[in-house]
C-alpha cells in the first residue's frame, strides 16, 4: 500500500505527528506557511507500515544547502533507525543509529548541484537490503540487520536546524522490483532460460511477459523465453520490456533481446531489395524496413540489403521476423550449386502444397534439379 502526503494541503505550523497515523515529536516535520516541511527541533515522526518492506521519499523544496533532517526506515525513535540525510549541499550520507551509536554506511557526492523538485528515497527490504535513490537512480546501498522487526518509517532529526526541506512525502510498502536478469547482464536470447531476481513481491510470481509475449516460469527466479515458432509471435530484438506479476503487483525491467542460439540476425535497411536475385523475393508477407532475417551463419550469409550467399547445396531454413507484429515465419532457401548457383525461395516450408509452380519464387533450378 502507498501513502502520499502533499504538504501544501495542511495548515501552517501543524506537525505530521498530529496527523494520524503519524506519531512522534511535535517539533519535527512541521509544515510551514509556504506549504514546505520545516524542522524546529530534535526528535522523530513515525508512520507505521504493514510489512518489513518499506520505503519513504520526499520531493525537495527550496532548501538547496543542507539539513540534518533525515529520511528514516525501521525507526523506533531518533536514536534507533536507519537514515539518510544531506551533510552539505552536495553530499548524501547513509547511516544507522543503534542506541545513540551512529555508524556511517556510505557517502555519495552528487554531480552538479541540487534543484527544487529533486527526489530522495530510502528503501529497506525484509532481508535488510538498504538502497538510497536520488532522482530515481540508486546511489548508495548497504546490508543492515539492525531493527529488523520495526515496521515504521518517517523523519528524524538530531538538530534544530532546517526549513523548506520538502513539498511532499511518499511512503510505500510491499513494493516490487526486478533487480537482475541473466546474472546481471540484462541480455537474453530468444528460446533461452535465465535467472531472474525479484525483490519482495510478498507472494510468488505467477506469470510474466517479454515484449508482450508470455514466458514460462519455472520459479520466481527462472524464466524461459519462447523459441521461434512458425506463425507465432516472438519477442523482437533490441531493448524490450520484461514484466513479472504475482497477480496483484507488477514489476518491469528493460532487457536486451538477441537472436536464438546458433542463428545470426540482420535487420533490413531502407535500401534493401526484393528483386529476383535476393533472398527476399516472393516472401509472404513481404519483408519491410526494420524486419529481421535469421540464418545459420555456418551455412549462409544474409545482408541488410537482401543479399544471400552460401556454399551449401540444398535446402536451408531461414526466418523472417516482422517488426510490426512480432510474428516469426520460417521459409526455405534452396540452392543448386551444380547448376547455376541460383536460389529458389519457398515460403511456408517445404510441404506438398508448397512445392507448386506458384511456390517456386526464384528461377535457377532446372527440371532435372527438382
Amino acid at each position: 500500500m502507498d501513502y502520499d502526503y502533499n504538504l501544501d494541503g495542511y495548515a501552517d505550523g501543524v506537525s505530521l505527528s498530529t496527523i494520524p497515523p503519524w506519531t512522534g515529536s511535535t517539533t519535527v516535520a512541521v509544515l510551514g506557511i509556504d506549504g514546505y516541511l520545516d524542522n524546529n527541533g530534535s526528535g522523530s515522526v513515525r508512520h507505521s507500515v504493514a510489512t518489513n518492506d518499506m520505503e519513504v521519499s520526499w520531493i525537495g523544496a527550496t532548501n538547496l544547502t543542507h539539513t540534518l533532517c533525515a529520511l528514516a526506515v525501521r525507526i523506533t525513535d531518533h536514536y534507533n533507525h536507519i537514515g539518510v540525510y544531506w551533510t552539505n549541499a552536495t553530499t548524501l550520507r547513509l547511516y544507522k543509529l543503534v542506541s545513540t551509536a551512529n555508524t556511517p554506511l556510505g557517502d555519495y557526492v552528487i554531480s552538479g548541484s541540487r534543484s527544487v523538485g529533486d527526489s530522495l528515497r530510502l528503501r529497506v527490504t525484509a532481508s535488510g537490503a538498504v538502497t538510497v535513490y536520488y532522482n530515481g537512480a540508486a546511489v548508495l546501498t548497504a546490508q543492515v540487520s539492525d531493527h529488523a522487526t520495526v515496521k515504521k518509517v518517517g523523519i528524524t532529526s538530531l538538530s534544530a536546524r532546517g526549513s523548506n526541506i520538502a513539498t511532499s512525502i511518499h511512503i510505500a510498502e510491499t513494493f516490487q522490483e526486478i533487480t537482475s536478469v541473466a546474472a546481471g547482464t540484462d541480455t537474453v536470447a530468444i528460446g533461452g532460460t535465465y535467472s531472474c531476481s525479484v525483490v519482495e513481491f510478498g507472494s510468488p510470481v505467477i506469470s510474466g511477459t517479454l515484449d508482450g509475449v508470455p514466458l514460462t516460469l519455472a520459479s520466481d527466479t527462472s524464466i524461459t523465453i519462447p523459441n521461434l515458432i512458425d506463425g507465432a509471435v516472438t519477442p523482437r530484438l533490441g531493448k524490450r520490456t520484461l514484466t513479472l506479476t504475482n497477480g496483484v503487483l507488477t514489476a518491469t525491467r528493460t532487457v536486451t533481446v538477441t537472436e536464438p542460439s546458433g542463428l545470426a540476425s540482420v535487420r533490413l535497411g531502407s535500401n534493401f531489395s526484393t528483386g529476383i536475385d535476393t533472398i527476399l523475393y516472393g516472401l509472404v508477407p513481404a519483408a519491410v524496413e526494420f524486419d529481421w532475417i535469421f540464418n545459420d551463419p555456418t551455412k549462409s550469409t544474409v545482408d541488410k540489403y537482401g543479399g544471400y550467399s552460401t556454399n551449401i547445396d540444398g535446402s536451408q531454413t531461414l526466418w523472417h521476423l516482422e517488426n510490426s507484429t512480432g510474428i516469426a515465419r520460417s521459409y526455405q532457401a534452396i540452392t543448386d550449386l551444380d547448376d547455376d548457383g541460383g536460389v529458389v525461395v519457398v515460403t511456408g516450408g517445404l510441404t506438398s502444397s508448397g512445392l507448386t509452380s506458384s511456390g517456386l519464387t526464384r528461377v535457377g533450378l532446372t527440371s532435372s534439379g527438382l
